[in-house]
């Protein structure tokens, strides 16, 4: 009994709430309802707004969102507003929760390790349930093999694990925790982590994290090399232990691919090689190419707030483009053409993007019909501009009308880079740079395995909205302030 008690006192509590019930992606309220309660565990306010101590990106962000929102939309119908509001609301949620995660690390720091020990526990217990589930339902013990849709291929996005909804955010948080793992020495909860990677399937993030997993090795193996040759002394030089322990678990995964799922490794190696991506062309016009087909849409229509018309000849246009882009499986190079295309229709949208929840983004999503939880069907108004619901919703719209294979990550507009310039512009993306990426960039010399974290946040950024889920951009910061703070240590010692 002592035992248990003892174990309890080195878990992080607050933080292992903030890790599983507000990162949740099933049920919207109790995230919200989880990130009280672990202010009310923890209090703590002191410091939020002091100067270096966290990122100002998203406080000047909202402020930059609001300027756009009330002096140039001037949309001030409750619909508009309610839309703005929850986009305000998830950005302000995802602040105070790196707050918390900053107070872990400098009040708890013994503690940190231990929480995301559990964590994984935890989440590899639901994910193997969830599987486990899966096989018993079909009578099967690999639900992987020769089964139709859901299952079969499709059986990885069914383990969500503790975030209760789709498996790609619990790929994507395990990958980063592989990293962590790895670095820390601790290779069986790397290994964890790398199955549940495995197991997830999710393809674009597993070739990633391969090639992420292969340039560890090579760059840790390289101080195997003659003095004059030795690569610096920067951190994220692994040791030859670690290069070697990331070859073997690259080379595992690249393994157990076929074994367990010789219908996901077909799909890898078609999308590779683009052999399932010669749609014929039937016009002109589409023999052009997909981005001279989104040279043609008309968006300057949407600076003068006009009403929605589908049956233009440039809707048609659109919509045959999109069916033709998703066919093919690039719904997402579409929504970045899309993207880059809306940014030169005008000064204002060039500068200022079209203002929060207005072109692409997790909240116009909910808010135009694409989510089923309460919140979004019966409590607040429905709401979609023209340039969402004939660009990337478009696309989504596309993406699920047609046969499984349509649905793949490679259709959908979800992306942090299509957000960040398509709603808040150039302005935005400065300020992600100067006040969130150079936070981390000046100190490249002290970073060790959150310098991989961040290599694998590039791909990651571009398969989902970062920051209105709550939950990726949790571990992540943790990650980094974790490894800046091991590196103080390292100094002062």
């Amino acid at each position: 009994m002592k035992s248990i008690f003892a174990k309890r006192k080195i878990i992080d509590w607050p933080l292992l709430l903030l890790l599983t019930v507000v990162a949740n992606q099933g049920i919207i309220w109790l995230k919200f309802a989880a990130l009280l309660v672990v202010f009310m565990l923890r209090p703590q306010l002191k410091g939020l707004f002091k100067r270096g101590r966290l990122s100002p990106f998203i406080p000047l962000l909202l402020a930059a969102g609001a300027a756009n929102f009330f002096l140039l939309v001037r949309d001030f119908s409750a619909p508009s507003m309610a839309a703005f509001g929850v986009s305000a609301a998830f950005w302000g949620a995802a602040f105070l929760g790196a707050h918390q995660v900053r107070l872990s690390v400098e009040r708890m720091p013994q503690k940190n390790l231990p929480t995301l020990r559990l964590f994984v526990l935890l989440n590899v217990a639901v994910s193997l349930a969830q599987l486990g589930h899966a096989a018993w339902v079909n009578g099967v013990w690999n639900p992987y093999k020769d089964l139709p849709f859901p299952y079969g291929m499709s059986t990885g996005d069914l383990l969500a694990g503790v975030f209760w909804e789709g498996g790609y955010h619990n790929a994507f948080v395990n990958s980063l925790l592989a990293i962590f793992f790895l670095f820390r020495r601790d290779w069986f909860y790397t290994g964890l982590c790398l199955l549940l990677l495995l197991l997830i399937f999710g393809n674009a993030l597993l070739i990633s994290m391969v090639l992420v997993l292969l340039l560890i090795a090579f760059f840790g193996l390289r101080c195997l090399l003659p003095v004059h040759l030795k690569p610096t002394k920067w951190r994220l030089f692994p040791s030859p232990k670690i290069a070697a322990v990331a070859l073997a678990f690259a080379l595992c995964l690249l393994g157990m691919l076929a074994w367990v799922s010789p219908e996901n490794v077909q799909y890898i190696t078609d999308n590779i090689t683009q052999k399932e991506k010669n749609v014929q062309a039937t016009t002109p016009t589409q023999t052009r190419g997909l981005f001279h087909q989104v040279e043609q849409f008309h968006f300057d229509k949407y600076l003068h707030n006009g009403a929605c018309l589908p049956d233009t000849a440039d809707f048609r246009h659109r919509l045959s483009t999109t069916r033709l882009a998703v066919k093919s499986r690039n719904g997402k190079k579409l929504s970045l053409l899309e993207t880059m295309a809306y940014l030169q229709s005008g000064a204002g949208p060039l500068l200022m993007g079209a203002g929060p929840a207005r072109f692409s983004s997790l909240t116009a999503a909910r808010m135009s019909g694409l989510d089923s939880s309460r919140l979004f069907t019966r409590v607040l108004p429905p709401f979609a501009t023209c340039l969402y619901q004939e660009n990337h919703r478009l696309i989504h719209q596309v993406r699920i009308s047609g046969d499984e294979a349509w649905l793949s990550t490679t259709n959908w507009p979800n992306s942090f880079y299509n957000q960040l310039l398509g709603e808040y512009g150039l302005v935005g993306l400065l300020l992600f740079m100067v006040f969130y990426v150079w936070r981390y960039a000046r100190h490249l010399r002290r970073l060790s395995y959150g310098f991989w974290a961040s290599a694998l946040m590039i791909p990651i950024a571009l398969l989902t909205y970062l920051v209105e889920p709550l939950c990726v951009l949790f571990f992540y910061e943790l990650i980094m302030e974790k490894d800046l703070a091991d590196a103080s240590k390292t100094v002062s010692a």
